[in-house]
């Protein structure tokens, strides 16, 4: 489908997204007129390291980082890639500390991130990362990893939640391995940050497909805002999610690779296309000023939903401020919205939280509520109850945002 150009870009455009990640491509410049930049795979297929650093210089300005070579302990061995005649384990870091020294070597290139590789198997307790910790410190802006959202393995099973059993093991919502107060552990960041840390993560691919034996697209019209907010929230500083198109023909959704994207094989756009573009429109600026932050004090006073859903600790804040110093708070239940344990996943439905927000300062002119309608997945504004500086409203399993003046 990506050969399809012309349509491919106008989606892309539509959308709002203004990073996307790729490899070397003609199409480049042509992206860029149109504001979008390229977080630029790399590795030793493209040849040796002094002709990928005049590649990045001659496109410097369409570039917004470099990225090292994709999953090689998955793509090395099959591939028969190889770095100075060294398999993945020992050539993809050594290739990494080349490119990078490279990188900070020439002016052209030396302000241009880079972000270290990720590495596509599942290391955990047991099968720990193959690199050793700080290893690769020195040498990334970003470390790097793909945490795919789905069961968290590693976990008690015993923990029932919403009338699932395993809660845990079958739940889907995307920082259930992340960490956080909606996860049994931290999975992704123990395994997968200690050879770059304390240099902060980039998610280069994440998200879900939406094949017969996934999560379907209502529950990702959901998801994908969240799972953006809760990266960012976590401190994940770039996040891709995986991929733009369904790459294949695919109209019995069987194949699993086939189903990933924003938008359908035949260029229709599935719900959380419209639910990420709403969610960019709404706290987008069309100018930008300097800003100091300031500060909104608050506390937040969360009910269970029912006797089934009654962990408001689950429930996630991210307060950010445009530069016109309007502060936006993004609200969510950072809850499962389906059961993953049946074939097709049935979806569940979380009631939603009565929650109070006292807002202590600074003083407060108005209150808007951004919440999605959930037959069109755009975020919808109404004014909710304000009174004596208290704002009532009921907080789900969709972001809703507070637009607070």
């Amino acid at each position: 489908p990506y050969g399809n150009y012309s349509t491919t870009k106008q989606l892309l455009k539509e959308l709002g997204i203004r990073h996307y990640r790729d490899g070397q491509s003609p199409r480049i410049a042509d992206l860029y007129t149109d504001g979008l930049t390229i977080a630029l795979v790399t590795g030793p297929e493209y040849g040796p390291i002094s002709d990928q650093i005049s590649y990045f210089k001659d496109h410097a300005q369409y570039i917004h980082a470099i990225e090292g070579p994709n999953e090689p302990d998955l793509f090395w061995p099959m591939l028969h890639y190889t770095y100075k005649g060294m398999g993945w384990k020992t050539g993809a870091p050594e290739f990494m500390k080349d490119l990078y020294t490279a990188l900070r070597s020439d002016p052209g290139t030396r302000s241009i991130p880079f972000i270290g590789t990720a590495l596509g198997g599942t290391y955990a307790w047991g099968n720990p990362n193959p690199w050793e910790n700080g290893s690769l410190t020195n040498y990334v802006d970003f470390g790097n990893f793909h945490p795919y959202s789905g069961g968290n393995p590693f976990s008690l099973p015993s923990f029932t939640y919403g009338g699932i059993e395993k809660y845990w093991w079958v739940a889907t919502h995307p920082l259930n391995k992340m960490g956080g107060t909606a996860a049994p552990n931290d999975w992704m960041f123990q395994f997968y940050w200690p050879p770059y840390w304390p240099k902060p993560m980039a998610a280069t691919e994440c998200g879900y497909s939406t094949w017969s034996g996934g999560s379907s697209e209502y529950v990702l019209g959901k998801y994908i805002p969240r799972l953006y907010a809760g990266f960012f929230l976590l401190g994940v500083r770039q996040t891709y999610v995986y991929e733009f198109i369904d790459e294949f023909y695919d109209p019995n959704k069987s194949n699993r690779e086939a189903n990933f994207g924003f938008v359908r094989y035949d260029f229709t756009k599935k719900p959380h296309y419209y639910a990420v573009q709403s969610l960019i429109q709404t706290l987008s600026e069309t100018t930008i000023k300097p800003i100091t932050p300031g500060s909104l004090t608050y506390t937040i006073d969360i009910q269970p939903g029912s006797a089934l859903w009654n962990r408001p600790e689950f429930v996630q804040e991210l307060l950010l401020q445009k530069s016109n110093g309007v502060y936006y708070l993004l609200i969510w239940n950072e809850v499962t919205a389906e059961d993953s344990s049946v074939t097709p996943h049935k979806i569940v439905y979380p009631p939603p939280f009565p929650t109070k927000i006292q807002i202590q300062s600074p003083s407060v002119a108005r209150v808007y509520l951004w919440a999605y309608n959930l037959s069109t997945w755009q975020l919808e504004r109404s004014s909710p109850s304000f009174v004596n500086g208290v704002i009532s409203f009921g907080v789900t399993d969709t972001i809703s945002i507070l637009e607070i003046e």
